[in-house]
């Protein structure tokens, strides 16, 4: 069964340290809340249009892993999520905004959060919504 199609785009930037930057365009439906109930680490308005910045820890574990207590505690604490399916246990930070112009929901995120400051995400904005004018 297909809950709903949709068309996005994405595009990778690698850094010269082999760091990426990836934008994610996606549509505005009324379904995509999730990021609205999400609570946003940070929140900045660049006009009247607001960017969210999320800093997030992601553990990628196995099929057969089992979340410790630890895990759960980070995971009601927020801004930790274990994604399963992973050959072996991995650990990274990464940040993400989002800005949404003209129903489109644009999503700049890095696989590496410590070489991202909220300042370059909003650079970033800023200049998407410029380019926008």
């Amino acid at each position: 069964n297909v809950l709903k199609e949709y068309y996005g785009v994405n595009a990778t930037y690698r850094t010269p340290n082999g760091a990426e930057m990836m934008l994610f365009l996606s549509p505005v439906s009324d379904n995509s809340d999730s990021q609205v109930t999400r609570a946003a680490s940070s929140e900045y308005f660049i006009g009247e249009t607001e960017v969210r910045i999320y800093r997030d820890h992601y553990k990628f574990v196995p099929e057969d892993y089992e979340k410790t207590p630890e895990d759960i505690a980070a995971e009601a604490g927020g801004h930790y999520y274990i994604s399963f399916g992973a050959d072996q246990i991995e650990e990274r930070d990464i940040v993400s905004a989002d800005v949404v112009l003209n129903d489109v929901n644009y999503t700049f995120y890095f696989d590496n959060a410590a070489e991202c400051t909220d300042e370059m995400l909003i650079q970033m904005a800023s200049e998407l919504l410029a380019a926008a004018k």
